[in-house]
């Protein structure tokens, strides 16, 4: 793989660092715009692969969005909703979206945090016979699941539902927060708590959940408040209450708001089934312009290969476009599986999903983002240790191995593993690069004078193995007029 800071200009993968004999090295003028790329390279492994033929079409496909645009032009961002949606492939503790959550979090902070748990700062807590409903093994699920595709917290009279923050026993820094919720035919009364500083609970709102209308109606209840550290308590007096998840936010920071939904084993079709009703006002939290600058949502899901998942994916996408209708969509590719050791001479599950999601992204003019092709192989991915010993599931490793491929489709240039995060200037005629590095890989800076030619020389001493954060300087001719750098990534 290779990692290549380049000119838009050129259309190529390339660094410019420019060099005259007049004078010192220039680096790029600010005024140049900056992107980054990946190539893949078998390494020596994986030679014997060739090219493929039947699937090379499976590749990134990205479309012009405001929010794509606002990050390659290194706009201010005040106010970014992540959303990462689909089954256990996008786990919100291992995946691919979990990776990309940290990624960007670490480059524009966090702001607040809904939904599903995400680094254990929103853990729900059940008590005194408050349940926790799970969508796949519950045997309340067909009562309650027309009313949310995931899992939830059913809040009974006498029952109280919190949310702990491990990394501060006082709650979470906000000056926002509260429930989503559905009302149901069996809603009642429920009282909301707020204990700030670590100090008791008490009560600030006492509201209803109930409605006529059998296919419920979203209900979210957000309470402005002085900016402080907050823990929130639902505590149930009549009915059964649905909360779907927390929603908390510092409206004066800017950042991301970390927004997990995934839930394993989940289908398309579970979308649809719950009415627009209940999704509309609950996903309008998240979509709601006001001070907020975009939505991006991160869909990672492997399905069936047949009709029934193109139609699923239809119903989904136009129920996702109706709930978010700016929000900047990315379909992900599901990397290879144990099922695909030959996935280059037969039409395997990976390789069938991944044709339907990329042609009916494509259709909808979505992003679709390629992890399969960048797996190499399921005999060398396994072997890397990127994948899950049930041949299936991600692990981090395997995660962060992918995430560049992601993080590269929404036009960032600095900040993730396997890039070049930093290039100086240093005294003289020397250079140098920064970069991550992850274990099981080999890195190498390369250099060319032409880009023309494809040929590309090691910058020597630069050669390691992964091992973290590494620099490397290097000297420039200053007789040449033009100098390409690049990193490259190959298996060990």
């Amino acid at each position: 793989m290779n990692t290549i800071v380049s000119l838009t200009s050129l259309g190529a993968a390339a660094l410019l660092f420019c060099s005259s004999a007049d004078g010192g090295p220039m680096p790029p003028k600010q005024s140049v715009h900056i992107e980054d790329l990946h190539v893949l390279e078998p390494g020596p492994s994986t030679a014997s692969i060739g090219d493929p033929s039947t699937h090379h079409l499976l590749t990134t496909v990205s479309y012009d969005h405001p929010l794509a645009a606002a990050f390659r032009e290194g706009s201010p961002i005040f106010r970014v909703i992540a959303i990462v949606f689909g089954d256990s492939m996008a786990d919100s503790y291992r995946s691919i979206g979990f990776c990309l959550m940290d990624e960007l979090i670490q480059k524009y902070g966090v702001a607040g945090y809904a939904m599903n748990n995400y680094r254990n700062h929103t853990m729900p807590v059940m008590s005194g016979g408050a349940q926790w409903i799970n969508m796949l093994y519950s045997s309340n699920i067909l009562a309650w699941g027309k009313y949310w595709f995931t899992d939830f917290g059913l809040v009974t009279p006498g029952g109280s539902m919190t949310w702990n923050n491990q990394h501060h026993p006082w709650g979470l820094l906000c000056n926002n927060l509260g429930p989503l919720m559905v009302k149901n035919p069996a809603g009642g009364d429920i009282a909301i708590s707020i204990s700030t500083n670590g100090g008791p609970f008490g009560i600030v709102l006492v509201t209803n959940t109930y409605t006529a209308g059998v296919t419920g109606e979203g209900f979210p209840v957000l309470i402005d408040l002085p900016l402080d550290y907050y823990r929130m308590k639902i505590d149930g007096i009549t009915g059964s209450n649905i909360v779907v998840g927390p929603y908390i936010e510092d409206t004066t920071a800017p950042g991301i708001i970390a927004t997990f939904i995934d839930k394993g084993g989940i289908a398309l079709r579970s979308v649809t089934n719950v009415s627009i009703n209940v999704r509309n006002p609950i996903f309008k939290v998240l979509s709601d312009a006001g001070y907020r600058t975009n939505v991006t949502l991160l869909w990672h899901m492997k399905e069936f290969t047949d009709q029934s998942t193109l139609n699923g994916l239809i119903e989904c996408d136009l129920a996702w476009s109706n709930s978010l209708p700016d929000a900047l969509f990315k379909y992900i590719g599901t990397p290879l599986t144990s099922a695909d050791v030959d996935y280059l001479t037969t039409d395997t599950i990976t390789v069938v999903h991944n044709e339907i999601i990329r042609s009916f992204a494509i259709q909808a003019k979505k992003d679709y983002v390629d992890c399969m092709n960048p797996c190499v192989s399921y005999q060398w991915f396994s072997s890397m240790g990127y994948l899950s010993a049930d041949g299936v599931h991600l692990p981090v490793e395997g995660s962060r191995y992918l995430l560049p491929i992601v993080w590269d489709s929404y036009g960032f240039f600095t900040g993730v593993s396997n890039t070049v995060a930093s290039f100086a200037q240093q005294e003289g005629n020397e250079v140098q690069f920064g970069y991550y590095t992850s274990t099981n890989a080999t890195y190498v800076i390369q250099y060319s004078t032409n880009l023309n030619s494809r040929e590309w020389y090691d910058v020597s001493g630069t050669t390691g193995v992964g091992s973290g954060w590494r620099t490397n300087t290097t000297g420039v001719n200053l007789s040449e007029p033009n100098r390409f750098f690049r990193l490259r990534l190959t298996p060990p």
